[in-house]
């Protein structure tokens, strides 16, 4: 199946600290005992799912990823990397606001790292 077939809820009006609005699985079951078969899961709500806490417990995500940071406070690749002959410019926003990154063909591990990067990835 390429779609889902039939209807689906986004799930951000319904999260709360009571059951089952408190809880991933419960506030599935809830969703599909109304007929739902597809659910849109809120990242922002750490008790349906704790984006933190998944992300750094997965060492497979670690391993796929080198140089990436998995934490939610690294600075974050604004733009589509630009390449060029003597390297990698990457725009991103930090703690202390917007910079501008480069990673020299020369050295050879950051600009692995800085080949590999996406729009929105995080970086340390």
């Amino acid at each position: 199946m390429n779609s889902i077939q039939g209807p689906a809820i986004f799930l951000a009006q319904f999260v709360g600290h009571e059951a089952p609005f408190d809880s991933l699985d419960g506030i599935a079951r809830w969703a599909a005992s109304h007929g739902y078969v597809g659910v849109q899961i809120p990242t922002t709500a750490p008790q349906l799912f704790d984006l933190d806490a998944d992300i750094s417990e997965s060492k497979d995500l670690a391993a796929a990823r080198p140089g990436v940071s998995l934490r939610s406070r690294a600075a974050r690749v604004l733009a589509q990397p630009q390449a060029a002959k003597p390297g990698i410019t990457l725009k991103v926003c930090a703690a202390e606001g917007l910079q501008t990154r480069f990673a020299a063909k020369r050295d050879k591990a950051a600009h692995a790292v800085a080949r590999r990067l996406g729009w929105g990835d995080a970086v340390e």
